[in-house]
């Protein structure tokens, strides 16, 4: 709620889909622009039966988002796919495609990819956060943010919940962008976000 209320209009439309082999919107658009509707998009989602799929369709899940934009009542200063998932492109139409497609909407394409570790520590999806970055995300301001493991996409999640609401995409370890940073942001999530922005800032900084 910060980080929308530092929003130029304070309030943000929100839709939640799950994607695999097939999509399906889990909650639909909702205005959030209080605590009380944030909680109610909360314990809405949280009731939701979770579903998986045999397959990942990357283009499958930007096809079905962007034609949610079409028609669903708001007129937003910013239009924000988010794609999170621990695996490439592998049914449904190529991705290059949908990603085209999508992007010519005027659509910004965000993304987390999770990365999986066996019990030794080997990664399992190797490479998947330079896949996200080289053929998923796209648009003005774009980002990934990478989870290293379950245990660390709650975190993930939150920080890049928090930097894409408030507009801004900063730079770090875990995070690719091709966008170079000009101006913090209101205020910071903590003090290693903080960290992350004076990095950002200094000369020669991506």
């Amino acid at each position: 709620m910060d980080a929308i209320r530092t929003g130029f209009l304070g309030k943000i439309a929100v839709a939640y889909v799950e994607w695999a082999s097939s999509q399906r919107t889990v909650v639909d658009w909702t205005l959030i622009q209080d605590m009380e509707s944030a909680r109610a998009f909360a314990v809405a989602l949280r009731a939701a039966p979770l579903t998986s799929g045999a397959s990942t369709s990357i283009s499958g899940a930007l096809d079905y988002s962007a034609l949610m934009f079409e028609g669903n009542g708001f007129e937003g200063t910013r239009q924000v796919i988010d794609i999170s998932g621990d695996g490439r492109n592998q049914a449904g139409r190529p991705l290059r495609f949908a990603r085209a497609d999508t992007l010519a909407d005027g659509i910004t394409i965000n993304a987390l990819p999770m990365l999986i570790y066996d019990p030794t520590g080997r990664e399992l999806n190797a490479g998947l956060d330079r896949y996200y970055f080289e053929q998923v995300i796209g648009g003005p301001g774009a980002f990934a943010m990478v989870a290293r493991g379950f245990d660390a996409f709650p975190e993930a999640i939150r920080r890049k919940l928090f930097i894409e609401i408030a507009g801004v995409a900063p730079a770090g370890r875990d995070v690719v962008t091709g966008t170079r940073f000009t101006r913090p942001p209101h205020f910071f999530a903590d003090a290693r976000d903080a960290e992350v922005w004076r990095r950002a800032l200094e000369p020669g900084a991506r």
